[in-house]
């Protein structure tokens, strides 16, 4: 399962690896969906909500899902829907691989070009709670603010996510992005 499969930059790679029936890429955004077929990309992929429920999967049950580059974007309610939305799809020994920035992002001068950031108060509630997130006003779902720039701490996952437990960590070489790899409890 690639959730958030934007254009699919990286469902084009796993296809090495799988066949594409058995590959399902979802994502919200519509126009990541329609690149997708417009660029022929094989696999079942499919419309998911911004704040999921269920995924548009039908009953398939994966051993891997990830999601690169997704919840270094999503606020606190889209980040759980979504966690939510993919642990009912999983087979009970599954791996979810995830990408989580680092409060590190918040000292980057681009932030400090946009009037909306203020990266002081962004560190402080990434250190007082795990998660800070910055939204991009242009996405408004069931009148919340789902899609920005987002910060988490893996202690925030564990603590927030009873579904999930974290089986490793991995910084990389993107010192922006960490990977983190849970599995069902």
């Amino acid at each position: 399962l690639d959730y958030g499969c934007g254009w699919g930059r990286i469902a084009r790679l796993m296809l090495y690896f799988t066949d594409p029936e058995r590959l399902h890429g979802v994502d919200p955004m519509t126009d990541s969906i329609k690149h997708c077929r417009e660029c022929g990309v094989l696999g079942n992929i499919a419309l998911s909500a911004y704040l999921p429920t269920e995924l548009p999967v039908g009953d398939t049950k994966f051993d891997l899902a990830y999601a690169y580059s997704v919840f270094t974007h999503t606020s606190k309610r889209a980040t759980q829907a979504a966690l939510s939305a993919i642990r009912r799809c999983m087979k009970p020994d599954g791996l979810l691989v995830i990408t989580i920035r680092p409060v590190e992002i918040w000292d980057l001068p681009s932030f400090g070009e946009n009037a909306e950031a203020k990266p002081d108060a962004l560190v402080a509630e990434f250190e007082r709670t795990g998660f800070a997130f910055l939204p991009n006003k242009h996405f408004v779902t069931d009148d919340d603010y789902t899609y920005g720039v987002t910060t988490i701490s893996p202690h925030w996952i564990v603590a927030n996510c009873p579904d999930w437990k974290l089986v490793a960590a991995d910084r990389g070489e993107d010192h922006l992005q960490y990977l983190l790899f849970l599995q069902l409890k």
